[in-house]
């Protein structure tokens, strides 16, 4: 499975439950990243997208296969995931947080691209995709 964060400069995830922020531009950048494939989330995240866009269900880190893509905001990750990829979207802000993105799962990947894209309610979103 392909994983898609957004983090803030702390690699803080979001605040009690709550998204660190939502932004527009982003969530067209990660239609179109999973255009090809399945994009699973869980139904607190998917009231940011199109209901037809996405598949949704609370286990959905369980049930997205080899090549699927998962958006993560409330769930907390662990080790045990077998990742092809990990899509950090920083926000270049520090806000409150409560859940912090585990650095461990990047163990074993490396920088595979990264660039800038103008946000909507950011000035600058930046991008970093981590492979093996």
């Amino acid at each position: 499975m392909h994983l898609i964060v957004c983090i803030d400069d702390r690699d803080g995830m979001h605040f009690g439950g709550r998204r660190l922020s939502s932004d527009c531009t982003l969530t067209e950048y990660i239609l179109n990243l999973a255009s090809a494939a399945k994009l699973w989330m869980n139904a607190y995240s998917a009231k940011l997208f199109p209901a037809d866009a996405v598949c949704i269900a609370e286990d959905f880190l369980l049930q997205a296969g080899e090549g699927e893509y998962c958006f993560v905001e409330t769930t907390a990750l662990t080790e045990k995931l077998s990742l092809e990829s990990v899509t950090l979207c920083r926000w270049n802000r520090r806000y409150p947080f409560t859940e912090v993105f585990p650095r461990e799962l990047l163990k074993g990947m490396h920088l595979a691209h990264s660039q800038d894209i103008p946000g909507n309610s950011h000035d600058t979103i930046t991008i970093e995709r981590y492979i093996p």
